[in-house]
């Protein structure tokens, strides 16, 4: 599914975008722990409130498809 996500965005070229995602409570810690970055090369998403999460695109997105100037946000 993500090659498709990756071919609609260079295709639509958005000036934002926007991922929503859902998760278990017992997968927090892979999602918010400090060493995720180091483990799968993603950065850790931030804990907001009410186990609400918000974090960014993985670097590998953000470098090859989007311009330094693009809004780019994952909840």
């Amino acid at each position: 599914m993500g090659k498709g996500i990756l071919e609609a965005i260079e295709t639509l070229n958005p000036e934002i975008y926007i991922e929503l995602h859902s998760y278990s409570r017992e997968n927090l810690e892979k999602l918010a722990g400090r060493d995720r970055m180091e483990r799968i090369g993603i950065p850790a998403y931030s804990i907001l409130k009410a186990g609400v999460l918000l974090g960014s695109v993985s670097p590998w997105v953000r470098k090859k498809i989007f311009s330094k100037r693009s809004s780019l946000s994952l909840f």
